[in-house]
C-alpha cells in the first residue's frame, strides 16, 4: 500500500472566496439538519452552493 501525505493531496490551484451570505445561504443559516461533524475547533455542515457545487463549512467555536 502506498502512502502519499495528505498535505500534498489538499494543495488546490485555485482559491475562491464567498461572502459570508452565501455561506450562510449555501448551508441553511447552519441548520442542525446540515451538520456532518464536529471537532475541537466546532461543527461541520454541508451545503449546496447556487452554481450546484457541495461544499463542507466548518464553523469555528465562539462564531
Amino acid at each position: 500500500m502506498k502512502v502519499f501525505p495528505i498535505r500534498d493531496k489538499i494543495l488546490a490551484k485555485q482559491t475562491f472566496q464567498f461572502t459570508l451570505d452565501e455561506i450562510e445561504t449555501a448551508a441553511e443559516k447552519f441548520s442542525d439538519d446540515n451538520m456532518i461533524g464536529e471537532g475541537g475547533l466546532g461543527k461541520v455542515y454541508k451545503g449546496t452552493l447556487q452554481g450546484g457545487q457541495n461544499i463542507a463549512v466548518k464553523r469555528l467555536k465562539g462564531n
